[in-house]
């Protein structure tokens, strides 16, 4: 999966018996698995699901970044 994909890719998150999901996931697919956990389903992507920057090297051996959308993320390369 492209970097970029990758780190804006629909989170979870659970604790307390609370499973929070980001938009992008199946609620009939997936509201049956969260067993006693109560599930809540985020209407946008949010911080509450921290955030994530990433960089990687291609099969050609480039530098890519992204930066999560969720946290003001950005990237930059020097050349």
């Amino acid at each position: 999966m492209p970097l970029e994909d990758a780190v804006a890719a629909p989170r979870i998150h659970w604790e307390n018996n609370l499973f929070h999901f980001e938009p992008g996931f199946d609620q009939a697919a997936l509201g049956h698995i969260t067993g006693s956990a109560k599930p809540i389903w985020w209407p946008t992507q949010n911080m509450f699901f921290g955030g994530v920057h990433a960089v990687g090297l291609d099969e050609n051996g480039i530098l890519h970044g992204a930066g999560d959308s969720r946290r003001r993320g950005a990237v930059a390369v020097a050349q």
